[in-house]
């Protein structure tokens, strides 16, 4: 994981891959806690991280973007990313992947979030030679709450937030078995840093993170308190089909993106056309008390999305009907959030920072958000919703995996 060079490509490459962010299983299950296989109990959604957003003020990630101007190759990018890798003359599953819509992950591919210093000493161990990307160990003993694990049916991803001592650390492929924490890779950040990826220089190899991209898991991550304060003041993190492969842009360091050259490279900035924005928002107050949550972004890509645009287009009575037909009250806790996302979307934008088969943004997973958040709220959009603005230097990853056939 963290050999590098002089490494062999091929090698470095697997390694890569295996770090995508929404794709690679262990070579076993992961197991959290005690009892092997079980899913971490997700608090309260008054679970807070931290009191400030992370990163410096001057940092990508709070800079707005609502005024910035579009790139004037934005649709081909944008076209471009939308479809997944695939056999060139299967238009009809390119063209059902184009219309996939926006999800928000709340579990699985979405990280658990966990501050140190409260609850009992837990144990930290590397379970190969080396660990350590880009310097920084996790210390072999921290105080972590009795509820900090990983989730064992993906990448067994945490993040740990010392607020005291100014770090973040990233694990990957994490195992929790009583008060021993197990990983495969870690990184450290500084939470009042850049949030920005290691660039590869003479003195410095090429560092992956946790992200396709080498950036936090932290960035761009939607928290509870945000959502019940109706406000983020932050770019948030998407990850998109088809990014374009062995090339990036700041505040990226690295790619595993697999689409073709034209294509949106990891560390782009999008944001939310106003047009969009504005169908967004009025999905969002047709938002039902009745409409069930999803847990998995397949499910609002199947079939119909639970808010269909023709019943916002066609001008149903919002007061009996939802998308889906039902009947049930108008859901303000829900319409808040989704118009807080939406309103960040415009102002901040959102920054590619992996792949994943559904354009997706992420929200911290250790959180039950009941009726806060259900991750279908912005199913309106699409990724053609979203134009390119502040694309940058574009730079080369020499190490990414190649572009996939397509």
């Amino acid at each position: 994981m963290t050999v590098l060079r002089p490494v062999p490509v091929a090698l470095a490459t697997a390694l890569l891959l295996a770090l995508a962010g929404c794709g690679s299983g262990d070579d076993g299950p992961t197991t959290t806690s005690s009892a092997a296989g079980a899913r971490p109990t997700p608090r309260a959604a008054t679970t807070d991280v931290g009191g400030v957003r992370p990163f410096a003020a001057s940092s990508v990630w709070n800079q707005r973007v609502s005024g910035a101007s579009a790139a004037l190759d934005s649709p081909r990018m944008i076209r471009l990313a939308a479809e997944s890798p695939g056999p060139a003359d299967d238009i009809s599953r390119r063209s059902r992947l184009n219309r996939r819509r926006l999800f928000v992950n709340t579990r699985g591919w979405a990280p658990p979030v966990y501050r140190v210093g409260t609850g009992r000493p837990v144990r930290l161990l590397c379970r190969q030679g080396r660990c350590v990307a880009g310097g920084g160990a996790v210390p072999s003993e921290l105080r972590l709450p009795d509820d900090a694990s990983s989730d064992p049916g993906h990448d067994g991803w945490m993040i740990l937030v010392d607020e005291q001592q100014d770090l973040v650390w990233d694990l990957w492929r994490a195992r929790r078995v009583g008060d021993t924490i197990s990983y495969q890779f870690s990184r450290r950040w500084r939470l009042s840093g850049d949030g920005a990826g290691i660039l590869e220089s003479a003195a410095t190899p090429r560092t992956p993170s946790v992200r396709g991209s080498g950036v936090p898991l932290l960035a761009g991550l939607i928290r509870p308190q945000e959502l019940r304060a109706g406000r983020i003041e932050h770019a948030l993190a998407i990850s998109v089909p088809s990014p374009a492969a062995g090339r990036f842009v700041r505040p990226a360091s690295t790619t595993n993106g697999l689409g073709p050259v034209g294509s949106l490279p990891e560390g782009a900035r999008l944001r939310l056309k106003a047009d969009a924005a504005t169908r967004a928002l009025r999905a969002a107050g047709r938002l039902r008390t009745s409409d069930p949550a999803v847990v998995d972004p397949a499910e609002i890509n199947r079939a119909n999305p639970l808010v269909s645009s023709s019943a916002i287009e066609g001008g149903d009575d919002a007061s009996t009907l939802t998308g889906d037909g039902s009947t049930g009250r108008l859901d303000t806790v829900r319409e808040r959030s989704a118009r807080a996302i939406v309103r960040a979307l415009r102002e901040y934008g959102a920054i590619v920072v992996d792949r994943a088969d559904a354009p997706t943004l992420y929200a911290q997973s250790n959180v039950d958000y009941g009726r806060l958040l259900y991750g279908n709220e912005l199913g309106e959009l699409r990724l053609t919703d979203f134009e390119v603005v502040d694309l940058g230097r574009e730079l080369e990853d020499d190490d990414a995996p190649e572009e996939a056939v397509r």
